[in-house]
């Protein structure tokens, strides 16, 4: 059986980490850093959007969109 793409991507640890990864890439790139800066200075507000993030991209809240297919069983 193939996996879906949420299991392939580490399933909640991986997706995590994956938002984990993009955030901190935007803190540290000159060209787009402003808009993301004064989130260092807010970490319960960075937390709270990157559990956002990390929850818009679980398989849970997926379905509830209707578009489950579509995202977790995408091949890479």
């Amino acid at each position: 059986m193939n996996q879906s793409l949420f299991e392939r991507l580490g399933g909640d640890k991986g997706i995590s980490k994956i938002v984990d990864n993009t955030v901190q890439q935007r803190i540290s790139n000159p060209a787009i850093n402003a808009r993301f800066l004064p989130l260092k200075e807010k970490p319960e507000l960075l937390a709270t959007i990157k559990q956002h993030k990390v929850n818009f991209l679980l398989p849970s809240v997926v379905v509830g969109l209707n578009i489950k297919e579509k995202i977790c069983f995408l091949p890479i």
